[in-house]
């Protein structure tokens, strides 16, 4: 169902939808991205904009410049902006040549610009660089046969740019500094400008898959990643662990981190950490104070601290996150209330969160392990 009201142009005259710019503008729309519930208010086009299995919140403005804002879940302080341009003016490379030779990207968190910019959002960015090129080209050939035609004729062909993507303060914003542009073109902006806020969604759908593939009975799963919050609720012996995708926490860095965390099921008076150092900080918050004990063969390479120098981290057991080729841990940290497992960036991988599910779950149901035979 589509709502419309009257809206007033700049020139003050009322336009009913399909008559006037706003009201052809939503019938464009709603032709491009069907299922979507839209409306025409106040010189805006506002409403849940349906495209690929996912609703975004849209508000569509015309005055003072067509802009496109797009509202998507807490990404927990993430800023992103993406613009047409060399390379070398941001401060970003996503591994990609095509995107990274056509757009410049600027972040604050660079590990997590390239998971939010995933392929499906790399490859509307590619269509769009597709379509200026054609169109660029087809602009130089018209001016071609104008000169051929009348070679004193001064038409300048009309270069069209991408739009300006920018995320900040938990919306997805885009324009291109115009007052006036045609429906078509709008169409192709919004589908770049979902395909990128969709990111969360195909995260959240990522997550949904991996949780069924831990073996562990799986409590909550989300449709979108929010950034902060619980994106899976394990259940693994008992134990509930939570798998959270954040970037900022307890510690001062925001870098992208999974945490992977369980309560213990009794308050310990044990407590340590297994660090690896030569992984970048991020979130991660400072350990439990306790003495530098030497960790064994193969993590002689971590930082191991114990309250108790009896009882030693759990090495035997923390192995198997430490030693892989991918996912590896960057830390475990047992306070006298939690255990947790941080890996760097995002783990989608479901092999590495079984693990940590299950190592949590153990720890959390046997305060006095690591007196035990992983010592």
């Amino acid at each position: 169902m589509r709502f419309a009201r009257e809206v007033l142009d700049a020139s003050g005259d009322a336009h009913r939808p399909g008559v006037g710019s706003g009201g052809q503008m939503l019938d464009v729309i709603a032709a491009a991205f069907p299922g979507s519930r839209l409306r025409v208010e106040q010189g805006t086009i506002t409403g849940p904009l349906h495209h690929e299995g996912q609703f975004h919140s849209l508000r569509l403005r015309f005055e003072p410049l067509v802009e496109i804002f797009v509202e998507i879940p807490p990404v927990d302080g993430f800023e992103l902006l993406i613009q047409w341009g060399d390379r070398w003016l941001g401060d970003t490379n996503l591994g990609d040549p095509e995107v990274d030779d056509a757009y410049f990207i600027r972040t604050n968190d660079p590990l997590l610009a390239r998971t939010w910019l995933d392929e499906s959002a790399r490859r509307a960015l590619v269509k769009e660089l597709m379509r200026v090129k054609l169109e660029t080209a087809s602009e130089h050939d018209r001016i071609r046969e104008l000169k051929k035609a009348d070679p004193f004729d001064q038409s300048e062909p009309h270069i069209r740019r991408p739009w300006t993507v920018e995320l900040r303060n938990g919306r997805l914003s885009s324009t291109r500094g115009t007052r006036q542009l045609p429906p078509d073109e709008v169409v192709k902006a919004l589908e770049i400008v979902t395909a990128i806020a969709g990111a969360s969604g195909r995260w959240g759908q990522r997550c949904s898959e991996l949780a069924l593939l831990t073996g562990a009975r799986v409590k909550q799963i989300v449709d979108r990643i929010e950034l902060g919050a619980t994106a899976i609720l394990l259940e693994e012996q008992r134990v509930d662990v939570e798998v959270r995708y954040l970037r900022r926490d307890a510690g001062p860095l925001g870098r992208l981190t999974t945490r992977v965390r369980g309560n213990r099921a009794s308050a310990a008076d044990t407590t340590w950490s297994l660090i690896d150092d030569d992984v970048p900080r991020g979130p991660l918050p400072e350990p439990p104070a306790g003495a530098k004990v030497r960790a064994p063969k193969p993590l002689r390479h971590l930082v191991a601290r114990c309250s108790r120098e009896e009882a030693p981290p759990p090495f035997a057991l923390l192995e198997p996150l430490f030693v892989r080729a991918t996912d590896k841990a960057r830390a475990v940290i047992a306070t006298s209330s939690d255990v947790t497992v941080w890996f760097d960036g995002a783990v989608f991988a479901a092999e590495p969160i079984a693990i940590a599910a299950r190592v949590i779950a153990q720890l959390a149901t046997d305060a006095g392990l690591a007196e035990g035979p992983y010592r």
